[in-house]
């Protein structure tokens, strides 16, 4: 018996029959699995009467085994440093934070300007996901500093997807592309601020040309990733598989979904402006919101149609 988190790195003669001849492969626990992974780390642990494991499950999605235990333990550890002995559904909250984007640090406070850069760029991205009926709700929106984040919108998907249509990767484009859009709105200029979010559109958009055939240009042709599929870095190709001029007419391609998707974002913010000024004096007064300060400000603001309630 072995285990390997990268098999397309063995050797041959390892996997012919007689040897390693049967393959099994560990995917990702899904959400009711989460939830049992959960259960069997909490044992032993006092949970308050507000934890529940399922929405706790529902939250991490793509979490292994280990990075379960290890928000678990994260949790514990936020509950002494409270001095509570009773673990309560924000321990879990801060812990999956620490978890995904880095313990928040008191010393890296943002100066007044910024506060308000940061509350428009996380507006944007909050609004546009609101306004998109394709894309996941959002969970909690924070300008809090916290490793190498400035600030945070988090969505989390009502249900476990295993497809994901055209339409929602376009919204995905949009909200990726609602910080920079609102910032040029709302400030008029953009800030290094849209760094990770141009880098992750211009990656998503690249694998719905290359790879997913969303392209009508390029048309039904695949040119998968060449990396490993486990580990490493996906999406990226070793050996180009295409000619110079593909390259040319994929790099179009990409530009031109991004140049939609942030014209879209725009198009939102705009005419939905009293949302944007409502929501950013909420997050500067209030640093963290959840989805449902956010619904609110959507709805006192005037003339706002229909809402993604997903």
């Amino acid at each position: 018996i072995g285990a390997t988190n990268r098999p397309e790195t063995l050797d041959a003669a390892l996997l012919r029959p007689g040897r390693f001849d049967r393959n099994v492969e560990i995917g990702l626990p899904n959400q009711a699995e989460r939830r049992a992974i959960l259960g069997v780390h909490a044992q032993g642990k006092r949970l308050a009467d507000d934890v529940d494991l399922g929405a706790v499950s529902r939250g991490t999605p793509g979490f292994s085994g280990a990075d379960l235990a290890n928000l678990v333990n994260e949790a514990a550890i936020v509950a002494v440093r409270n001095d509570r002995s009773i673990l309560q559904y924000s321990d879990f909250d801060t812990a999956r934070d620490r978890l995904l984007i880095g313990r928040r640090e008191h010393s890296n406070a943002l100066l007044p300007d910024e506060q308000h850069s940061v509350a428009v760029h996380e507006t944007g991205h909050a609004l546009v996901a609101a306004l998109s009926p394709h894309a996941d709700p959002v969970a909690k929106v924070t300008i809090l500093p916290a490793g190498q984040a400035l600030g945070v919108t988090e969505q989390l998907p009502a249900d476990e997807r295993h497809l994901y249509p055209e339409s929602y990767l376009k919204d995905s484009l949009a909200v990726r592309l609602g910080g920079r859009a609102a910032e040029l709105l709302i400030l008029g200029e953009a800030s290094t601020g849209a760094a990770n979010d141009l880098a992750g559109a211009t990656q998503l958009a690249t694998r719905m040309v290359r790879e997913w055939g969303l392209s009508e240009r390029i048309g039904p042709v695949g040119f998968s990733s060449d990396g490993p599929g486990y580990l490493g870095e996906a999406g990226l190709i070793t050996s180009r598989p295409y000619a110079e001029d593909t390259q040319l007419v994929i790099d179009e391609e990409v530009a031109r979904l991004l140049r939609e998707a942030e014209a879209r974002a725009t198009e939102l913010l705009s005419t939905h402006r009293p949302a944007i000024d409502r929501i950013v004096a909420l997050l500067i007064e209030k640093e963290v919101i959840d989805g449902d300060d956010l619904m609110g400000a959507i709805r006192g603001a005037d003339h706002v149609p229909e809402i993604n309630h997903a």
